[in-house]
């Protein structure tokens, strides 16, 4: 199997995401990438990535606790925002949004 890459300009991707996301075109409203600096533009995509698996992580998350599964000696905590007011202490000395 061969990977091939391919080396193009700034300019080339984002006419290319202008046909792909049509009839909206390239959407950048604040302008991050009109400098045309490739590798800031490759950096804001790989961090678009990230952030968007963290957040299906955290779903995941809140729905299986919400489904009733829950870790050893957690099982008195209640599911959803509610968890936030029984959090132990350990856990709170972490969270500043709880105190």
């Amino acid at each position: 199997m061969r990977i091939f890459v391919y080396y193009c300009s700034l300019s080339h991707i984002i006419h290319t995401l202008s046909r792909i996301y049509q009839p909206l075109g390239f959407f950048d409203p604040l302008g991050a990438v009109a400098d045309g600096n490739k590798e800031n533009f490759d950096r804001l995509r790989w961090v678009e990535l990230k952030h968007g698996r963290v957040a299906m992580l955290a779903v995941v998350g809140y729905l299986v606790t919400y489904a009733g599964v829950r870790f050893p000696g957690a099982e008195d905590i209640p599911s959803g925002f509610a968890a936030l007011d029984n959090l132990p202490d350990m856990v709170r000395e972490f969270c500043p949004a709880t105190r």
